[in-house]
């Protein structure tokens, strides 16, 4: 009996001497082990190794980040009302459009009229007998400008053209700007100039903006 209790410490010893020479490890890549042979091997989880120290490496951890796309236009009023057309005086009204986007290439901004003409709301069919003309002019310029990117530039405002159904662009830039309503970026004129023979009504048109970024 007393030969087995001495056989029982000295296996409960020996357990606690292996417990105590090995190192917990997990592999998340190649592991380097140090000790008396040092080598490179693959370790397993929950595999001990008998070792002094253990290092690990992971590589080629991948960082990742993504911006969405933003395409941003406002314009200053939803409607241009030229009030009391008097014959022969011409009368206009203007819009600021202010434009935003991270585009690589910048955006364009076009216009259309869906009538080409001011039209008789009660027939919608007469034209009023006038002069009707649109433009715009760049207002994104010296201490306004709504890029710090080098080389940006804005083009083909619209010189003033009598309005037809034509898409006419009215303003383009080559790289991402502000959406800053500090200053708007273009401001789109309106005239309308009716003669002494235009009917008595209401006339309306209606006008399309659009702006599309070249991402």
């Amino acid at each position: 009996m007393r030969n087995n209790k001495l056989l029982a410490i000295i296996a409960i010893f020996a357990m606690l001497y292996m417990t105590a020479s090995n190192v917990f490890a997990a592999t998340i890549s190649n592991i380097t082990v140090w000790g008396p042979d040092t080598q490179n091997v693959n370790l397993d989880w929950n595999e001990t190794y008998p070792v002094w120290d253990i290092t690990g490496s992971a590589q080629n951890i991948k960082v990742k980040a993504r911006i969405e796309p933003t395409l941003n236009m406002s314009l200053s009023a939803s409607e241009i009302d030229l009030g009391l057309l008097t014959p022969w005086v011409a009368e206009t009204w203007t819009i600021d459009i202010e434009v935003g986007t991270n585009a690589k290439n910048g955006v364009v901004v076009t216009v259309q009229s869906t009538n080409w003409a001011l039209v008789n709301t009660a027939d919608n069919t007469t034209e009023l007998s006038s002069i009707y003309k649109y433009s715009s002019t760049n207002q994104n310029t010296g201490a306004a400008l709504d890029s710090t990117l080098a080389g940006f530039a804005v083009s083909n405002t619209l010189a003033e053209v009598d309005v037809d159904t034509n898409v006419h662009t009215i303003y383009e830039t080559n790289k991402p700007e502000n959406n800053d309503d500090t200053v708007k970026d273009l401001q789109f004129w309106v005239s309308v100039e009716a003669n002494s023979q235009s009917q008595a009504w209401e006339y309306e048109d209606l006008l399309t903006f659009t702006i599309t970024g070249r991402f």
